[in-house]
């Protein structure tokens, strides 16, 4: 089950502040492997990671992938 209140920044709220957060939000799934964005990209989201692990890479000028971080659920 997806609960915003897990997510460290979001735990202090009011219900109040959690509902109208709430009422913007939109889920969604991706699979495994599934690249969510890439480097260098115009985002107009802020990503909320409900559930799972995310990796993060960092591409060389010479093109190779450098893995940098890996997220865990619940994060930023």
């Amino acid at each position: 089950m997806y609960r915003i209140e897990d997510v460290p920044i979001f735990s202090n709220l009011s219900p109040s502040s959690l509902s109208k957060i709430k009422d913007k939000l939109y889920i969604k799934e991706y699979s495994k492997d599934s690249i969510v964005f890439y480097e260098g990209d115009f985002n107009r989201y802020l990503y909320i990671l409900l559930e799972g692990k995310v990796k993060l890479y960092k591409t060389t000028p010479k093109g190779n992938q450098i893995h940098i971080n890996r997220l865990i659920a619940p994060s930023l």
